[in-house]
C-alpha cells in the first residue's frame, strides 16, 4: 500500500511538472509563431499537420536531457513529461496560428481604421457590430497600424480588454468541445479500429527516447537528418553569401510552358522537391499519396476542360470550395455512420441501460462529457447570439463549424494527411453552406456581418486543433500511458495558449505597426459589402455542386468497400482544391513512387528498414528549419524559409 501510494505520488508530481512545463514554454512558442508568421514571414509552421515548432522544441528538450540525466535526474524528463509537454504545445500552437487566433485579432479594427466614404461601410454595416467584440477606437488603433507604440498603456488597454476576455473565452470553448468530442471519439477510432494515425510517428519516436542518443541511435535515421540539415544549411548559408550555389528545392512553376488556352486555365503548377514533405509522404499509406496528387492533377484538367467548352464563365467554375465543403460534410458523415453502433452504446450507457461499454479508463467518464458538451454547446449558442447571429443561424454555423472538424480529425487519424486546408473556408465553410441555401437576402444583413466577424476562425482549418489532442490520446495509448494526464494538460493548454496568442500578436503590431493581417479584414469585409450591395436568393449551381462533393466522397467510398485495390481514396478527392495541396503535390508524387518501389522490391521488410530515413528527414529538415528562423527571430534580419 506504502510503495503504491507513493509511486501515484510521484507520478502526482511529474504530470504537474510537465503541465507547468508546458505552461511556461506555451508563451515563448505562441510568440515565436507569431513574430515568424505574420511579423516578418520568416515560415509558416501551423500551415503543415506536423508543427515543425513543436518538434524542435521537444528535440531541445532531449538534447537538455542529456545534461539533466546525469547531472540533475531528479529534473529529467521523462518520456511521460515529454507526451504531456508536445500536446499542450501542439494544441497551444494550433490555436496561435494564422488561421485561429491570428485572424482572429487582425479583423477586429479592420472596419473601422479601413472604413471610407467610397466603400460607405460606416452605412451598410457598423450599426450590426458587437460592441463587446470590436475595437471602434481609432486613437487605440492608430498604434495598431501606423506608429510605433505599446500596447501597455491605459489607452490601449481599455480598447482591447473587453474583445481580448470575450475572444479568448470563445475560443477556449470551441476548443474544449473538440476535446470532449475526441473523448467520446477516443475508444473507437483509437482502440476499436485501430486507425493508424501515420502523422505521429516522428513524434512518437521521440518522445518513446528521453534524449538525443536514444533517438540518434539509428544510423538510417541519422543519415536522413544529416541530408535534410545539408540541404537547408546550404540554402540558408546562401542567403547571407550569394556565391554559394542553393539547392533548388522549390524547382519551376509549369504554368510557364502552358501559355496558350486552354492549358493556361491550370493558372499555378509548381514542382517542389520538399525533403520533410517527401518523408510525411512515405509515411502516409499509398492510396492516399496517389489519391493526393491524381485528384490533385484531375482538379487541374477539370479547369482546362472549363476553358476548352466555355464553362470558365459561370463565376466560380470548378467551384472547388463547394465540392471541398460537401466532401468534408461527406467524410463527418462516413464517420459518424461507421461509428455508428459504438455511439448507441454510450447513448444506452448515459441513460443507465445495459451497454458493453467501460470508461472506467476513459480520460473522463462519458456521462461528465456529454454534460460537458452540452454546456458548451449552450454557451456557445449563446456568445453567437449575443454576436448578432439569430438562434437558428448560429447552430447551422456551429453544427457545420464541428462537421468539419471532425472530418479533420477522422482524415488526420485514418491516413495522416499532411495538409487539410480549405482555402478561404469563408467560401468553404459554414459560411458556404448557408449563404447557398438561403441566400444573403435569406440571412439578413446582421447575420451576414457576423458571419463575417468570424471569419478570423473560419478562414482556413490549417492549423485545426482538435487532431492533435486526439493523437495525443493515440500516442498515449501505444506507450501505456493513462490518458487522464493527457486530458488534464489540454485545459491550461486552451486557455493559456489563447490569452498568450492574443495578447503577445497585440504586443508584436504594437511594436511593429503596419497592416498586420489587413488581407484577412479585407477579404471578410469586402465580401461582406459585396453581400450588402448585391443581396441574391439560393444558389442553386453552388448547392448542387456542394452535392456533388458529398455524392462524390459516398461514392469513392463504396467503390473502395466493394473493390479490393481501387486506388483513389475520397479523402484526395477533399483535399485536390487546397491551396496547399499545390505546394506539396509533387513531393506526394515522388515519395508514392519511392514507397511503391520499396513495396513491390523489397517488401514490407524493406518499408520497415527505410522508414528511419524518411523520418530522419522530417526531423533534420524540421530543426534545421527552426534554427533559421530563430535567426532571422534573434537578428531582425531576414533568413532562409523552407516553408512556405
Amino acid at each position: 500500500m506504502t510503495t503504491n501510494t507513493s509511486a501515484s505520488l510521484g507520478k502526482s508530481k511529474s504530470i504537474h511538472k510537465a503541465i507547468l512545463v508546458g505552461c511556461i514554454l506555451i508563451p515563448f512558442n505562441s510568440y515565436w509563431i507569431v513574430t515568424i508568421e505574420l511579423g516578418r514571414n520568416l515560415a509558416y509552421p501551423t500551415c503543415i499537420s506536423l508543427f515543425f515548432n513543436v518538434v524542435f522544441t521537444i528535440f531541445t528538450l532531449q538534447a537538455l536531457n542529456l545534461i539533466l540525466v546525469r547531472l540533475l535526474p531528479p529534473l529529467a524528463f521523462s518520456s511521460h513529461d515529454l507526451l504531456i509537454i508536445y500536446t499542450m504545445l501542439s494544441i497551444a500552437s494550433g490555436i496561435s496560428g494564422l488561421d485561429m487566433m491570428q485572424d482572429v485579432v487582425s479583423n477586429l479594427g479592420h472596419v473601422f481604421w479601413y472604413a471610407t466614404p467610397e466603400n460607405d461601410w460606416k452605412q451598410l454595416f457598423w450599426r450590426h457590430l458587437p460592441k463587446h467584440l470590436i475595437v471602434d477606437d481609432l486613437k487605440a488603433l492608430r498604434g495598431y497600424y501606423q506608429e510605433s507604440s505599446t500596447l501597455l498603456i491605459p489607452l490601449h488597454i481599455r480598447a482591447w480588454l473587453v474583445p481580448c476576455l470575450m475572444w479568448t473565452g470563445f475560443i477556449s470553448l470551441l476548443v474544449v468541445m473538440m476535446t470532449c468530442l475526441n473523448v467520446v471519439l477516443r475508444k473507437q477510432w483509437i482502440e476499436r479500429e485501430k486507425l493508424s494515425y501515420p502523422i505521429i510517428q516522428l513524434p512518437l519516436e521521440m518522445i518513446r527516447h528521453r534524449d538525443l542518443s536514444g533517438l540518434f541511435g539509428n544510423r538510417t535515421l541519422i543519415i536522413g537528418f544529416l541530408l535534410a540539415v545539408g540541404i537547408d544549411l546550404l540554402n540558408g548559408l546562401g542567403v547571407f553569401y550569394p556565391v554559394i550555389p542553393p539547392i533548388p528545392i522549390r524547382g519551376y512553376d509549369l504554368r510557364q510552358l502552358l501559355t496558350e488556352k486552354p492549358w493556361s486555365a491550370v493558372s499555378w503548377l509548381p514542382i517542389r522537391f520538399y525533403p520533410f514533405v517527401i518523408g510525411l509522404g512515405f509515411l502516409i499509406p499509398l492510396d492516399l499519396s496517389f489519391s493526393c496528387w491524381s485528384f490533385y492533377l484531375i482538379y487541374k484538367l477539370q479547369l482546362v476542360i472549363g476553358s476548352a467548352v466555355g464553362l470558365r464563365s459561370l463565376p466560380r467554375f470548378p467551384y472547388g470550395n463547394e465540392q471541398a465543403v460537401g466532401a468534408y460534410i461527406g467524410l463527418c458523415a462516413l464517420a459518424l455512420w461507421g461509428s455508428r453502433r459504438y455511439l448507441w452504446s454510450i447513448s444506452r450507457k448515459l441513460l443507465t441501460l445495459s451497454s458493453p461499454l467501460d470508461d472506467t479508463h476513459e480520460p473522463i467518464r462519458y456521462r461528465t462529457a456529454t454534460l460537458i458538451i452540452i454546456g458548451v454547446a449552450i454557451l456557445l449558442l449563446f456568445f453567437c447570439v449575443k454576436a448578432g447571429l439569430t438562434l437558428w443561424a448560429s447552430a447551422i454555423f456551429l453544427a457545420s463549424y464541428f462537421s468539419i472538424s471532425i472530418a479533420i480529425t477522422r482524415m488526420r487519424a485514418e491516413l495522416g494527411t499532411p495538409v487539410h486546408d480549405l482555402w478561404y473556408a469563408g467560401a468553404s465553410g459554414p459560411d458556404t453552406i448557408m449563404v447557398n441555401i438561403f441566400g444573403t437576402k435569406g440571412l439578413g444583413p446582421a447575420n451576414l456581418t457576423t458571419i463575417s466577424l468570424f471569419y478570423g476562425f473560419n478562414r482556413d482549418y490549417r492549423n485545426h486543433p482538435q487532431p492533435h489532442q486526439l493523437e495525443g490520446f493515440k500516442m498515449a495509448e501505444l506507450m501505456k500511458i493513462n490518458s487522464n494526464s493527457i486530458f488534464i494538460a489540454t485545459i491550461p493548454a486552451i486557455v493559456v495558449g489563447s490569452f498568450a496568442s492574443f495578447f503577445l500578436y497585440l504586443i508584436m503590431t504594437y511594436r511593429m505597426p503596419g497592416d498586420h493581417g489587413s488581407f484577412v479584414g479585407r477579404e471578410a469585409f469586402t465580401r461582406l459589402e459585396g453581400w450588402l450591395n448585391s443581396p441574391v436568393g439560393t444558389d442553386y449551381p453552388g448547392i448542387g455542386f456542394m452535392g456533388m462533393g458529398l455524392a462524390w466522397t459516398n461514392i469513392l467510398m463504396w467503390l473502395r468497400t466493394r473493390f479490393l485495390g481501387w486506388p483513389l481514396h475520397p479523402l484526395g478527392y477533399a483535399l485536390s482544391g487546397s491551396w496547399t495541396m499545390n505546394l506539396i503535390w509533387f513531393p506526394l508524387l515522388l515519395s508514392w513512387l519511392i514507397k511503391w518501389v520499396v513495396l513491390k522490391h523489397g517488401g514490407l521488410k524493406a518499408y520497415r528498414q527505410g522508414i528511419p530515413f524518411f523520418l530522419g528527414l522530417i526531423l533534420g529538415e524540421f530543426v534545421m528549419g527552426s534554427v533559421w528562423t530563430i535567426i532571422g527571430v534573434l537578428g531582425n534580419s531576414q533568413t532562409y524559409v523552407f516553408w512556405i
